[in-house]
């Protein structure tokens, strides 16, 4: 969020407030200057990890594969249902880069003030993930993520035909504050759920890798997708069938966790009847 707020701040050197004063050749230079800061932050950040990360002397196995728990992991029902968890949860995430599109194309804002919207938001990450994955260690994973999939799925709905012309911008305001505060809490509680439905500990690194490249396949797929949506549709109709698009992943994501939750009271009561077994 910092960083984000502090790029904003380089492009508002180059972008005047008013949107009809704004040039493509600013444009230009705003990106350029914006490309260069990101890129030299990961040049400092490589040079950080070089220095301060110690090196390793673990030696890799002769012999070892590392596709073995590869067939026991896709065998599992529990990991197909977390990857689909993500999925969802993950093109929420990516749902919030159209929002200072968003601002500019139907809430009247400037360039600068649709970044400075999308920005603000970030500052939401830390605290959505601290509260609920507090939440989540003190109740149930599963459940906190399904309250956050329905806090999607009713916000996006209402963004679905909410424009300034037809409800006030506080409702507007207030349900994008939902999203960005839903969204991130599914990004700080997501791999909880590896825990929860008890992954074998040798199996973790396995499941893990198949979680995520399966959950975050939505970078190659969803900004085709919705850039459809928006240019099928251009200016305000388009957005709101964005926000439709994006309450319907959603509902998918309630439709995950409730199969999740299903598929791990089946696992406890067979648990349990083995231990009963074992102590006949």
């Amino acid at each position: 969020a910092v960083f984000g707020a502090l790029a904003v701040s380089i492009l508002a050197l180059y972008l005047p407030n008013e949107t009809a004063r704004v040039t493509d050749v600013a444009r230009q230079a705003g990106l350029r200057s914006i490309i260069l800061y990101y890129s030299a932050i990961t040049l400092v950040a490589a040079g950080i990890v070089w220095v301060v990360i110690p090196h390793s002397d673990k030696t890799v196995r002769k012999g070892h594969n590392p596709f073995a728990n590869l067939p026991t992991v896709i065998r599992r029902p529990l990991i197909w249902v977390q990857a689909g968890i993500i999925v969802c949860a993950y093109c929420g995430y990516k749902g919030l880069d159209n929002y200072a599109l968003y601002a500019v194309q139907v809430l009247g804002m400037s360039e600068i003030e649709g970044a400075k919207l999308a920005t603000y938001g970030a500052y939401i990450r830390p605290v959505a993930a601290v509260m609920v994955g507090l939440v989540a260690d003190r109740f149930d994973s599963a459940r906190s993520i399904g309250v956050m999939f329905i806090m999607m799925a009713a916000a996006f709905s209402v963004l679905t035909v909410a424009t300034p012309d037809t409800i006030a911008l506080n409702i507007i305001y207030a349900n994008l504050i939902v999203t960005f505060f839903a969204v991130y809490a599914l990004r700080g509680v997501y791999y909880a759920l590896l825990e929860e439905t008890k992954t074998p500990k040798h199996l973790t690194g396995t499941s893990v890798a198949v979680i995520a490249f399966i959950g975050y396949t939505p970078e190659a797929f969803f900004g085709p997708i919705t850039g459809r949506i928006l240019d099928a549709n251009p200016g305000v109709q388009g957005h709101l069938n964005f926000f439709a698009f994006l309450a319907a992943i959603a509902v998918m994501g309630i439709v995950m966790t409730a199969i999740l939750i299903w598929l791990k009271r089946r696992q406890r009561v067979r648990h349990a009847a083995l231990a009963a077994a074992g102590n006949a």
